[in-house]
């Protein structure tokens, strides 16, 4: 049923998104920002990298496991010849496209550019070019995204104005 199975995907992609949100506000988070940042400076000062770069892995192939879980029973299978570089790519951008680092960022990137290519789908030859132009266009004048993640030093420095 194409009901049941909408809002189990629904349920899936906000549970993600609450676990997420969870985990950054507290000590994985901001060791996870640290070893962005800087990963030596991080181990300088006490942050045991190794344990939380584990800890990433792990949960983001328990996020994509269940991706892969949800996709492999709507389909019924599953093989390698359906994940080519063209779907990694596109993976890719819409994270880019969303903005690095902002879950809400992300979630508009990749809705835009599901849509974005069934729309010019009327230009069949040029398609790609153009979607390729369009991302390239938009890189260019929104560098971080379209939502980019907030820095936190800027918010810091405005508190202490």
């Amino acid at each position: 049923d194409q009901k049941v199975f909408f809002w189990v995907v629904v349920i899936m992609i906000m549970l993600t998104i609450w676990m997420i949100r969870r985990l950054s506000v507290r000590r994985p988070g901001r060791a996870w920002e640290a070893i962005r940042q800087d990963e030596d400076a991080a181990e300088l000062m006490g942050v045991p990298t190794f344990k939380y770069k584990m800890w990433s892995f792990t949960l983001g192939a328990a996020v994509g496991g269940a991706a892969g879980v949800l996709y492999g029973s709507k389909n019924l299978f599953v093989a390698p010849e359906m994940f080519t570089l063209n779907v990694s790519i596109l993976i890719l951008a819409c994270v880019v496209f969303g903005g690095i680092g902002n879950i809400w960022g992300v979630v508009l990137g990749a809705s835009i550019l599901a849509y974005l290519p069934e729309r010019i789908r009327f230009i069949s030859d040029a398609r790609q070019v153009i979607f390729g132009l369009v991302l390239i266009i938009m890189m260019n004048l929104r560098p971080d995204g379209l939502l980019p993640r907030k820095k936190r030093e800027k918010i810091e420095a405005k508190r202490t104005m």
